[in-house]
């Protein structure tokens, strides 16, 4: 596989991975209610603990995003 092929999964990745973030929020902030609800009723979990471990995923994937689509993808661009 040629670094031009490369750069391209890696970018193709990166959007796949934005948009699910994007769409994550975005049911975070429209749909709060209904997952709350959701989540407290089949996991047991008090409403408070769930928005921490919400935060806490969404951090935790912003990251996982950067480290391993963003950061391969510049550097491939970079060295092509």
């Amino acid at each position: 596989m040629t670094i031009e092929g490369l750069a391209t999964f890696f970018g193709w990745m990166t959007v796949v991975n934005l948009i699910i973030y994007l769409l994550a929020v975005l049911s975070m902030f429209t749909m709060r209610d209904l997952v709350l609800r959701l989540h407290t009723g089949v996991f047991d979990i008090p409403e408070a603990r769930v928005r921490e471990l919400w935060y806490s995923w969404l951090g935790s994937y912003k990251i996982i995003i950067l480290a391993l689509n963003i950061a391969p993808y510049l550097a491939l661009r970079l060295a092509a």
